[in-house]
C-alpha cells in the first residue's frame, strides 16, 4: 500500500515555498523546514536535548546516502559506538531494518560510481555520481558528502563546490543536501582551511542551506569554553596550550582523562583523531537527522503534553494488515504527531490520525494504543488499548496475473502472507539472497497446460521457484562487493511508454516468465510448497488462462539513467537498462532473467547510423564495466550484459542447472552456444530500435571478456567487423589456471562432451586455434589482441598457438606482447601519421569491405616458440601497417587497396 507524502522545501532563490508530492511507503509526513539555514555545529552536541520522537521520525522517514573517506568515517564510527553505548534508539544500518535509521554508508566509491569524497578523484566526480545515484535510487531523500583534505583549496574551488550543490538542489528538489566544512589542519584562524570553511559557512547562512560544520565541532570540547581551532588545533585534537607555536596538548585526551568513560564519553574508532571527537560528531549527526525530520531545534519551557487520543478503533484489512484511526488530540501549543504502540512496543509515528500496521501474523490478536506529542517532545500517556484480531491466512497463492507479449508470458502473484510480512520496501542484493536462503522451505510451483487445470494431481510443474522472484539479485554480476552491498531493484514487467519505464512490481509480488511451446490458449496454475508439502488448492486466485503466441519475448526497460563523463568520455550519455527472461534456445532453462544495458553517446543523432560496441566484462565484473568505450568520439552505441553462468562468453551444457554434472549424465547432452545466441538476439533487437550501422559492429573485452570477444567474433564474422581483446584465453584446454572454469560449462576435458553439431568436441569448437584451422575458408573480423608472456594465469603458449593459426590461415590482425602480465594491452592500427590510441581505431573497418591480411612483415618482432623465455621479451605483429578504406576496389575482375607502413 502506498501513502502520499507531502514534502515542503524552501526554494531560497524564489523566496517561495514549492510543494512536491511524492509516492512512497513512508507512513509519516515530512514537516516544513524553517526558512533560515540549519547549522549543525558544536552547539548541537547535546544528545539529551533531541526529542526522542524526532529520532523515531528520522528513523522512519529518512533514507540517507553518505559519501566519504577516512575523515568522514568519524561520523559513522561515532554513531556505531553510540548505538553500542546507548542502545537501540540510536541504531543505524544500510537497509533501515529492525527499526534502524537507514544510512547507506559509502566509504569510498559512492554507489560504485567512482567518486570517493568531495575532492577525490576530482573536485566534480562526486556531483556526477550523485546525479546518477539519485536517478537510480529515488527513495533516497538525504545526500551528504564529506571532505578529506581538499577543502584546503582556492576560493574558486570552494565556489565550484557551492555552485554544484546548488544545482543539485534545483534539480532534485525533494532531496535534502547537506553541506559540510573540512577538518582542521593546524592552520589556525588565519589559515586557508579556516578561510575556506568560513566561505562555506557564510554561503550556507546567507542562502538558507543545511550545514554540518565538521571543523567547528572538532574545535571545542564538551565544555565549549575554548576555540581550539584558534590555538592551531589539528584533526587529532592536538593544540598549542602555551602560545609558543608548537602543539603540546590534546584537548580530547585531557577531557577524557578528567571524565568517566561510559558515563561522560564512550570509546569508539575515530580515524585520525580521538574517541571524544567521534562522540561529538555522532551527537551532532543525530541532531542533524532530527532537524531534517522536522524538529525545530528548540527545547523551550513548555512542559504540557497533548491530551490523550480518544476514540481509538481498529479495522482488520487482511491476514497481515490492520487499519487504526482515532480522534485528534489538543495541545496548548500544537500537536506535532502521534506514536502508535502494538502490545506496548512503539511501532512508529504519524502526523495524521490514522495508521496502517502490516506484516502481522494471521489469526492473531494484537493490542494497540496511541499517544500524542508536541514539537518540544512532550508526550501524553498511552490511550486505552483496543484489541484487533487478524483474519486467517488463505494458505495458497493469490493475486495471479499475466501479461503476454511477443511470444512470452509473464506471470505475477502475491507472495504468501508469511513471506510478504517479512519483505521490506528496500533491500541490498545480499539481503535478498539471504532472505531467499532463509525461506528456502517455501517454494512456488508453476503449471501449464493446453486445457483447463482443475487439479494439479499427476501434473509436472514447468518449474519450481524460490521466494522474492520480483527482486533482481544479479544486476551487479556475481563476484564483487556490489553483488552483496548494491541496492536491489524490483523488476519492471510492464512495457515502457516512449522510453519511460513502467512501475516496478510491489515488494511482495513474484515474477515468472516462459515462452510457450505453441500458440493458442495456455492455462496456468501456481501453488505454494511449504517444507515439501504442496497446497494444491485451486481457485480464480491462483489459476488463469492466457492467449499466447510463439516467440522469444522482448527486453523490458527497467531504468533510464543519464551519466556525465562516463568512463573517461565527455558529455552526458543515456543508459538504458533492460531485462529479458531468457528461455531456450537462449538459455538452458526457462525463466532466466538476464540484464542488458544500452548506452547512447551524447552525440547520437537518430538520422546518422552508428556502429554498436559490444563490451564483455571480465571476471568479477558486470554490465557496467568495460575496457574502453571504443571509437566514442567518432560515434558508437555501447551494449553490454552480464555473464551467467561464467562460460567465458561462449556457451554451456544444455543440462547445466538441470542435472548435476557427471560423465554419464552429461554425455547424454551437448554444449550449446546459449550465451552467444542471446547476445546476438539482443544485438538484433537493438538494431531494430536505434539507428545502427550493422556493417561496423565492434566486439571488445578484457581477460575473460577478451577471450569471449575473439571467440564470438571469429564464429560470427557476418556480425562483427572488428574485435579488440586484452589478454584472452584462446585455447581453453591449455590455460594453466582457467581450464577448470571452462570444464564447469562444457564438462571435464576427458569426458569429451560434444558441441551441438554432434561431431565436434566442445573443447575443440571453442579452441580458436582449432577453429581457424578447420574453417580456413570462413571470413573473420579484424582482430586487435594482446597477451603477456609472463601472464601465468592465462598462459602464453596457447596465445602463440592462436597467433600462428592467424598467420597460417592468413587472417587480418594486430598483436602486441610483452612482460606486462595480465595488464598487457592491445595495439589498434595507427592513423596515417603513425599516431595510435588504445580506444580509437582510425580505420573504418566494415563487414562489407575487403580486409588486408598481412603476414611476416619486416617490422614484426619475434614472439618465440611458446616458451616465455624464447623470443623477444616484448613486441608486435602488424602494428605499423595502415590502409585506407575510401578507395578500395573489390570487383570480380579487379581488386585494389592503398596500404603502407607508418
Amino acid at each position: 500500500m502506498h501513502l502520499l507524502h507531502l514534502v515542503l522545501r524552501l526554494w531560497n532563490r524564489s523566496k517561495a515555498l514549492v510543494l512536491f508530492a511524492l509516492v512512497s511507503s513512508f507512513s509519516a509526513l515530512w514537516t516544513e523546514l524553517p526558512a533560515q539555514a540549519i547549522i549543525i555545529d558544536h552547539n548541537c552536541t547535546n544528545l539529551s536535548a533531541i526529542p526522542e520522537n524526532y529520532i523515531h521520525l528520522a528513523k522512519q522517514n529518512l533514507c540517507i546516502a553518505y559519501g566519504h573517506t577516512s575523515h568522514g568515517s568519524q561520523i559513522t564510527t561515532g554513531m556505531t559506538g553510540l548505538a553500542n553505548w546507548k542502545g537501540s534508539l540510536y541504531t543505524w544500518n544500510g537497509s533501515g531494518s529492525n527499526g534502524a535509521l537507514r544510512l547507506i554508508d559509502y566509504y569510498g566509491n559512492f554507489g560504485g560510481l567512482g567518486a570517493n569524497d568531495l575532492g577525490s578523484p576530482t573536485r566534480t566526480a562526486w556531483e556526477a555520481a550523485t546525479r546518477t545515484y539519485l536517478a537510480a535510487n529515488p527513495h533516497v531523500n538525504v545526500i551528504i558528502w564529506s571532505w578529506c583534505g581538499q577543502v584546503d583549496g582556492t576560493q574558486a574551488d570552494i565556489q565550484q563546490y557551492l555552485d554544484l550543490m546548488d544545482g543539485l538542489e534545483d534539480d532534485f528538489s525533494s532531496v535534502k543536501f547537506v553541506y559540510m566544512t573540512g577538518h582542521l589542519n593546524g592552520g589556525g584562524a588565519a589559515g586557508n582551511v579556516n578561510v575556506r570553511n568560513n566561505q562555506i559557512r557564510a554561503y550556507c547562512q546567507a542562502n538558507g542551506k543545511i550545514l554540518y560544520d565538521f571543523a567547528d565541532i572538532e574545535s571545542y570540547d564538551p565544555d565549549g569554553l575554548v576555540n581550539y581551532m584558534e590555538l592551531i588545533a589539528n584533526d587529532n585534537c592536538d593544540y598549542d596550550s602555551d602560545g609558543n607555536g608548537s602543539r603540546d596538548r590534546n584537548w580530547a585526551t585531557v577531557w577524557q582523562g578528567a571524565h568517566t568513560q561510559n558515563v561522560d564519553w564512550y570509546s569508539c574508532s575515530s580515524a585520525h583523531s580521538e574517541p571524544l571527537n567521534a562522540n561529538r560528531k555522532a551527537y551532532a549527526a543525530w541532531y542533524l537527522w532530527a532537524r531534517l525530520a522536522g524538529w525545530s531545534g528548540q527545547t523551550g519551557l513548555d512542559t504540557t503534553p497533548p491530551t490523550v487520543p480518544a476514540g481509538l478503533s481498529g479495522e482488520v484489512l487482511s491476514a497481515t494488515e490492520v487499519s487504526l484511526s482515532w480522534d485528534a488530540s489538543t495541545d496548548n501549543v500544537g500537536v506535532a504527531g502521534y506514536r502508535v504502540y502494538r502490545n506496548g512496543v512503539s511501532l512508529g509515528t504519524t502526523a495524521t490520525t490514522a495508521y496502517t500496521d502490516s506484516g502481522l501474523q494471521p489469526t492473531t490478536s494484537y493490542d494497540y494504543s496511541v499517544s500524542a506529542y508536541d514539537a518540544i517532545g512532550n508526550e501524553c500517556v498511552m490511550s486505552p488499548p483496543v484489541t484487533v484480531t487478524t483474519l486467517a491466512a488463505s494458505g495458497g497463492v493469490f493475486g495471479l496475473g499475466s501479461r503476454h507479449h511477443a511470444g512470452q508470458t509473464i506471470l505475477t502473484w502475491n507472495e504468501v502472507p508469511e513471506v510478504a510480512a517479512q519483505i521490506p520496501e528496500t533491500m541490498t542484493v545480499g539481503e535478498v539472497k539471504a532472505m531467499r536462503t532463509a525461506m528456502n522451505g517455501i517454494r512456488y510451483r508453476i503449471y501449464r497446460s493446453n486445457s483447463q487445470i482443475d487439479s494439479v494431481a499427476g501434473m509436472t510443474p514447468v518449474k519450481e521457484v524460490s521466494v522474492l522472484r520480483g527482486w533482481n539479485s544479479e544486476l551487479y554480476g556475481l563476484e564483487n562487493s556490489q553483488a552483496t552491498n548494491g541496492v536491489a531493484y524490483r523488476f519492471v514487467v510492464a512495457p515502457d511508454v516512449n522510453s519511460v519505464p513502467g512501475t516496478p512490481v510491489a515488494r511482495d509480488v513474484a515474477v515468472f516468465a516462459m515462452n510457450p511451446p505453441s500458440a493458442g490458449t495456455g492455462y496456468y496454475a501456481v501453488t505454494v510448497v511449504r517444507d515439501g508439502v504442496e497446497d494444491t488448492s485451486l481457485s480464480s486466485a491462483n489459476r488463469l488462462s492466457v492467449q499466447e503466441t510463439v516467440g522469444q519475448g522482448e527486453p523490458i526497460l527497467q531504468r533510464v539513467v543519464d551519466v556525465e563523463d562516463h568512463h573517461y568520455t565527455e558529455g552526458i550519455s543515456r543508459h538504458y537498462y533492460y531485462t529479458r527472461w531468457e528461455c531456450p534456445p537462449h538459455s538452458s532453462i526457462i525463466d532466466r532473467p538476464i540484464d542488458y544495458r544500452v548506452v547512447v553517446p551524447p552525440h547520437y543523432n537518430p538520422q546518422n547510423p552508428m556502429p554498436v560496441l559490444l563490451s564483455n566484462h571480465g571476471w568479477g565484473g558486470n554490465l557496467n564495466g568495460l575496457s574502453w568505450w571504443m571509437n566514442f568520439e567518432s560515434g558508437s552505441i555501447l551494449v553490454s550484459t552480464n555473464q551467467e553462468p561464467y562460460d567465458w562468453w561462449t556457451g554451456y551444457h544444455e543440462l547445466r542447472g538441470i542435472v548435476s554434472p557427471s560423465q554419464s549424465a552429461w554425455s547424454q547432452g551437448v554444449v550449446r552456444p546459449y550465451t552467444q545466441r542471446r547476445i546476438n538476439a539482443f544485438y538484433d533487437w537493438v538494431c531494430d530500435h536505434w539507428n545502427v550501422d550493422r556493417s561496423r559492429a565492434i566486439w571488445c573485452g578484457v581477460s575473460m571478456g577478451g577471450s569471449g570477444s575473439i571467440m564470438h567474433g571469429i564464429r560470427n564474422p557476418d556480425r562483427v567487423a572488428w574485435v579488440n581483446s586484452w589478454v584472452g584465453v584462446h585455447v581453453p584446454a591449455e590455460s594453466p589456471t582457467f581450464r577448470s572454469s571452462y570444464e564447469n560449462s562444457y564438462g571435464q576435458l576427458g569426458w569429451n562432451i560434444l558441441y551441438e553439431d554432434g561431431i565436434t568436441p566442445a573443447f575443440s569448437w571453442f579452441d580458436d586455434d582449432w577453429y581457424l584451422r578447420n574453417h580456413v575458408a570462413d571470413e573473420t573480423p579484424f582482430i586487435s589482441f594482446s597477451n603477456g608472456k609472463n601472464d601465468s594465469a592465462i598462459g602464453w603458449s596457447q596465445a602463440v598457438k592462436f597467433l600462428r593459426a592467424l598467420q597460417d590461415t592468413k587472417r587480418p590482425f594486430t598483436f602486441d606482447f610483452g612482460m606486462s602480465g595480465h595488464n598487457q594491452r592491445a595495439l589498434n592500427p595507427p592513423n596515417i601519421d603513425g599516431q595510435r590510441s588504445e580506444s580509437v581505431n582510425p580505420i573504418d573497418i566494415r563487414t562489407d569491405q575487403s580486409l588486408p591480411a598481412f603476414n611476416n612483415c619486416s617490422v614484426d618482432d619475434n614472439p618465440g616458440n611458446g616458451d616465455p623465455a624464447d623470443g623477444d621479451e616484448s613486441g608486435q605483429i602488424n602494428a605499423y601497417l595502415f590502409w585506407t578504406t575510401g578507395d578500395i576496389v573489390d570487383q570480380p575482375a579487379e581488386w585494389a587497396m592503398t596500404i603502407g607502413l607508418v
